[in-house]
C-alpha cells in the first residue's frame, strides 16, 4: 500500500513535524510525504536523506487561484505517478486540495483527515467537505471531537487519544537537588503559546524569589524586538534562554524541573503530552 502524508506548514510545523516523522518509522507500507520546500519538515527530512519527500504547497485563499491550479496538477501527478492508495491530511488547506484532487484524479484513492486543533468547523460547505469528502476522520482527543461546532455521528469517526510513551520518557533515576527552579517549554514560540505570560509573571515576584527561577524555551528564535514587545520591554535575558528549534527535545526536558505551556488560543492536549 502506498500512503501519502501531507503537511501544510510553510515553516515550522511543531507537533505536526514530530507526528509525521514518527509515522515514517513504520515499514509496513510505502510512505511518501508532500510538504512545502520552505518547511522545516521538508528541509530536515532532506538533510536526513529520507526518500520519497515531495515538494508541494497548499494555498488556501481564493486570491491564490493560479497557484491552487498549479499545486493541484502537481498533486494529481504525484497520486498517479506514485500509485497512491491513501492520502492522509492534517489541516484544512491540505484536506481541501486533496478533495479537489479526488474530483479530477484518474486514480481512485482514500482520503483521511486527522484533526489536531480545537477550531470549530464553520460554514455548510466546510462541514459538508469534512463529513462527505473524507473516508475516515481521526480526532486526537475527546475534547477535540466535542469542539467541532456541529452535531455529528458517523462510523467513519475515530478518537485516538494523545498519549505519552512512558518507556521512552522516563523520569531520571537520580535527581540532584538544587536551589534553582528550572522551567522549560518545548511547545514553540508562537504568540498563542503564551511563553511571554510566564516571563511577565516572573517579573512580578520579589527579586530574591524571582532569582531562583530559570526559563528555557525551545522553538523558532523570536527576534529581540518581538521579545521586548511581548514582555513589555524586559524579557529577563539573565534568566531566560531561547534555544532555537530542536528536533530532539529530550535533553531540554531532562534538565528541567517543570514543563509549561500557556496556550491561549487553541487546544493544549498535544502540547501537554509533550511536557
Amino acid at each position: 500500500m502506498n500512503i501519502l502524508y501531507t503537511n501544510f506548514h510553510v515553516a515550522g510545523g511543531g507537533g505536526h513535524d514530530v507526528y509525521i516523522r514518527t509515522l515514517l518509522k513504520q515499514d509496513t507500507h510505502t510512505i511518501y510525504v508532500a510538504c512545502p520546500e520552505s518547511s522545516n519538515l521538508y528541509q530536515s527530512l532532506k538533510r536526513d536523506n529520507e526518500a520519497n519527500i515531495l515538494p508541494l504547497e497548499f494555498p488556501g485563499k481564493l486570491s491564490d487561484g493560479v497557484n491552487i491550479i498549479i499545486q493541484l496538477r502537481r498533486l494529481l501527478a504525484i497520486i498517479q505517478d506514485y500509485e497512491i492508495d491513501i492520502v492522509h491530511t492534517n489541516g484544512s488547506s491540505d484536506n481541501r486540495l486533496v478533495t479537489y484532487a479526488r474530483l479530477f484524479s484518474r486514480r481512485k484513492f482514500k482520503q483521511i483527515f486527522t484533526k489536531h486543533n480545537a477550531f470549530p468547523i464553520r460554514g455548510l460547505i466546510s462541514q459538508w467537505r469534512f463529513m462527505k469528502a473524507n473516508h475516515a476522520i481521526i480526532f486526537v482527543s475527546q475534547s477535540i471531537y466535542q469542539s467541532i461546532g456541529f452535531p455529528v455521528r458517523s462510523d467513519k469517526i475515530t478518537v485516538i487519544r494523545n498519549g505519552v510513551d512512558t518507556d521512552y520518557w522516563q523520569m531520571p533515576t537520580t535527581i540532584v537537588s538544587s536551589e534553582q527552579i528550572r522551567l522549560v517549554s518545548i511547545a514553540g514560540t508562537s504568540r498563542y503559546k503564551g511563553w511571554h505570560y510566564l516571563i511577565n509573571a516572573l517579573k512580578l515576584l520579589p527579586e530574591p524569589v524571582r532569582c531562583r527561577f530559570t526559563v528555557t524555551i525551545a522553538g523558532d528564535l523570536p527576534d529581540i524586538a518581538t521579545r521586548l514587545e511581548r514582555c513589555r520591554g524586559d524579557w529577563l535575558p539573565e534568566q531566560v534562554t531561547f534555544t532555537g528549534f530542536t528536533p530532539e527535545p529530550y535533553s531540554i526536558l531532562l534538565n528541567g524541573d517543570i514543563g509549561f505551556v500557556l496556550s491561549d488560543a487553541v487546544e493544549t492536549i498535544s502540547f501537554a503530552c509533550r511536557k
